[in-house]
């Protein structure tokens, strides 16, 4: 394109002397005009394409920067909920350590007072032998009231 727009202004000054038409210096003026138009409206597309680049650069950089303010707001927000859930989780071992001890401690009670809970059944029985042996004399006793 440009080297015809180049190649022009020869062209139309042969056909401008031939003919007897506009001056050279009037054909090349023209020519000027219209490659300098012809060059503005490229340099118009070329700075309307390099904008669009800056926009979308800009664009894919305000991606990446929302991205880092996420990633940073995600961190101050992550960092004391692991502090918190490493506090809890000793708290919850911690009270697991003591329930196990209760239990242990529950346990040795329990078997404390089924020992005692037997050993108290005993001594009844033995008592309720002991009170039917004694009832079972008096009644075979010669002074008792039906004894011949």
């Amino acid at each position: 394109m440009i080297a015809a727009l180049v190649a022009a202004p020869a062209v139309m000054a042969a056909d401008a002397s031939s003919s007897g038409g506009l001056p050279d210096w009037v054909t090349l003026l023209i020519t000027l005009i219209v490659a300098l138009g012809g060059g503005g409206g490229m340099y118009q597309i070329l700075t309307i394409r390099a904008t669009k680049r800056n926009v979308s650069a800009g664009t894919d950089k305000m991606k990446v920067d929302a991205v880092d303010v996420l990633t940073g707001t995600a961190l101050e927000l992550i960092v004391p909920l692991k502090e918190e859930v490493a506090r809890l989780s000793q708290q919850v071992k911690t009270l697991e350590t003591k329930l196990q001890e209760e239990r242990n401690t529950a346990d040795i009670r329990i078997r404390q007072l089924q020992d005692d809970i037997a050993e108290r059944e005993r001594h009844i029985r033995v008592q309720d032998a002991e009170i039917i042996e004694l009832r079972t004399r008096i009644k075979s006793s010669p002074g008792w009231p039906g004894q011949a």
